[in-house]
């Protein structure tokens, strides 16, 4: 699904919906998908091997979840991985608990020209335990911050 530009945030609700066995997506271009999106297909499409959302331009957050929530904390017996949204002060984000019983499968996220994700990124990334490829290119707000962080959590789980 790449460069239909007419695309909104129903097409995307509806993959979420109904697409619940994909284990590919690949999204290029597609810039009035917001979060709305986003988050009901990483919520319901819990098989995704390989995510693309290349030039999501309105991407904020991603959330990888079992059952979706609007929390922008989670307890450690929930099943969410969250990135807070990037208005929370740092402390926010260094309180910020991820549940070990979650299981990500994806392998491949690229995030190629997703501008308006931030370092605390890094959070939501932090346990995907199968992720062995990630492109984040032209994602300009994302800064050494998230480099270090995101190193440090792969490397404090092994």
């Amino acid at each position: 699904m790449s460069y239909l530009h007419t695309i909104t945030d129903t097409s995307g609700v509806a993959i979420g919906q109904h697409l619940n066995n994909l284990r590919a997506l690949y999204m290029r271009d597609n810039y009035r998908l917001t979060n709305q999106s986003i988050d009901a297909i990483t919520a319901s499409c819990t098989k995704l091997n390989q995510l693309t959302l290349w030039g999501c331009i309105k991407l904020k957050h991603l959330v990888f979840t079992a059952s979706q929530t609007t929390s922008a904390t989670t307890s450690s017996n929930s099943e969410t991985m969250l990135l807070p949204e990037p208005s929370l002060p740092a402390a926010a984000l260094q309180t910020h608990q991820l549940s070990s019983s979650v299981t990500c499968k994806l392998v491949a996220l690229n995030l190629w020209g997703c501008y308006n994700l931030r370092d605390d990124l890094a959070v939501a990334l932090g346990n995907m335990r199968n992720l062995r490829s990630l492109i984040v290119s032209e994602c300009h707000k994302l800064t050494d911050q998230f480099a270090v962080s995101l190193c440090r959590t792969w490397v404090a789980r092994e």
